[in-house]
């Protein structure tokens, strides 16, 4: 009591990315599906090498029953793979920035000319 702890670490596996992922409708089966497999505790194996996934509560969910996530991991190299593919529009986006051209479909306007190489920000207008 009174001492700090992080209550959702999981010791590290060499060559593996590990992650906690609630189990709200359809979370664990896209974990799955992008190559995440359940970490077993290895206290709960069986004879035949079975046991229980990692579990813990971590809220309320949506339906008003125990929140659980369930610990999972992924090999480092397909890991930082998927980082790498999702910092490619961050990156091309920073790009479009840096050149002054911010591609509409983002949502954004286009920078015109006279926009280029200014920087814009809030104005106060602070009365004495």
């Amino acid at each position: 009591m009174g001492v700090r702890r992080q209550r959702l670490t999981l010791p590290e596996r060499k060559g593996f990315h590990r992650h906690w992922f609630n189990d709200t409708p359809g979370r664990i089966d896209q974990a799955i599906e992008a190559g995440y497999t359940p970490i077993i505790d290895e206290s709960s194996l069986d004879e035949e090498g079975r046991g229980t996934a990692v579990t813990a509560r971590v809220g309320v969910a949506a339906s008003g029953d125990v929140l659980m996530a369930h610990a999972m991991e992924i090999p480092i190299n397909f890991y930082d793979e998927d980082q790498r593919e999702k910092q490619k529009p961050i990156d091309e986006f920073d790009a479009e920035l840096r050149r002054g051209t911010v591609d509409p479909e983002r949502g954004n306007a286009a920078v015109t000319s006279e926009d280029r190489g200014k920087v814009y920000g809030k104005t106060s207008s602070i009365k004495s």
